[in-house]
């Protein structure tokens, strides 16, 4: 065995005997007691509480308080957790203060040492929290329980913030987190195919008393970019083909709808294929937020529609002893 498969062992002895002693530890595992008292400092400096009884009917046992089998982790691994719970609350991940929780539990585990070192590794990393959304987290957490139960759903969803809710009945298959969005893919029983709805659209839910059968062969990450991220254009296709420095260009690569419709990518090139409404509607407002730090080789069309808007705004700030 391995050293770590010794340490788990006469941790598990440990915990299975009231009390025991070296030279038991030692039988069991056929290995010397000498050894067994190095594995003993091993765990007590990795946090076990370990109480030892000298003399006569003494021994080895484990307070009754000590009831979970700690795990054993590198420093790098603790600091990644630390880091996985800050990014955790960043993306309003439900069950956040159940990972604080955990992680609290395993911090109270760490010898003094342990604590301080594990301190000085997280600090290089720290996260600016959003304003955090209660009724997010409630919902997020009551959509994951209906995925585990099955459980058919309805909800109240508006396609967009001007848009009045609709009534929804849905099977929900899986939750799924893209460009710090929540997104709910599931089987729509109004337009009887699986869809993709935004979580923080969802006003309301509740249970409709049913139940459904998952299909047995199904990837959710699968089927939420068969539906959201690769959608084929459905109109007259166009070409958008933009030039600007590569910062620049990362943000319309990954805005959440553009993001699907990327075609080619240098440098400082990026080609989208997209519908000429789509285009219409996406690329004038994001081009205007970035001024001249971004430029349109293509289509011609898209530089006309830019030119308009920015004569119209041109006139509309104009000051009015000038109009």
């Amino acid at each position: 065995m391995v050293k770590l498969d010794y340490l788990l062992s006469v941790l598990w002895i440990l915990k299975t005997n009231p009390k025991t002693t070296a030279a038991q530890i030692a039988e069991q595992l056929e290995i010397s007691v000498r050894t067994v008292y190095r594995y003993i400092d091993i765990l007590c400096t990795s946090g076990v509480p370990i109480i030892a009884e000298p003399g006569h009917g003494g021994g080895f046992k484990l307070p009754e308080s000590f009831v979970s089998l700690p795990l054993f982790f590198e420093t790098m691994e603790l600091k990644a957790i630390g880091h996985s719970a800050l990014l955790a609350r960043q993306a309003e991940y439900p069950y956040a203060d159940s990972l604080d929780s955990a992680l609290q539990k395993i911090t109270h585990r760490l010898n003094d040492s342990q604590r301080e070192e594990l301190q000085r590794q997280s600090n290089g990393l720290q996260i600016v929290e959003q304003s955090r959304s209660l009724s997010l987290q409630s919902v997020l957490r009551q959509l994951e329980k209906s995925v585990l139960e099955n459980a058919t759903l309805f909800i109240h969803y508006a396609k967009s913030k001007r848009n009045i809710p609709i009534e929804r009945k849905v099977d929900p298959y899986g939750l799924v987190f893209h460009l710090n969005k929540w997104y709910l893919v599931a089987y729509c029983h109004i337009r009887q195919q699986e869809r993709v709805f935004r979580v923080d659209r969802i006003s309301d839910l509740s249970y409709s008393g049913g139940t459904f059968d998952k299909p047995s062969i199904i990837s959710i990450q699968d089927l939420f970019h068969c539906i959201h991220v690769k959608k084929e254009p459905k109109g007259n296709s166009v070409t958008v083909c933009l030039v600007g420095s590569e910062e620049i260009l990362d943000q319309f690569c990954n805005h959440w709808f553009l993001q699907a419709h990327l075609s080619k990518r240098s440098d400082n090139k990026a080609e989208f294929a997209l519908e000429d409404e789509a285009m219409k509607k996406y690329f004038p407002p994001l081009l205007l937020s970035f001024g001249k730090s971004v430029q349109v080789l293509k289509p011609s069309s898209l530089n006309e529609i830019m030119s308009t808007l920015a004569y119209d705004l041109a006139k509309f700030y104009e000051a009015p002893e000038l109009r």
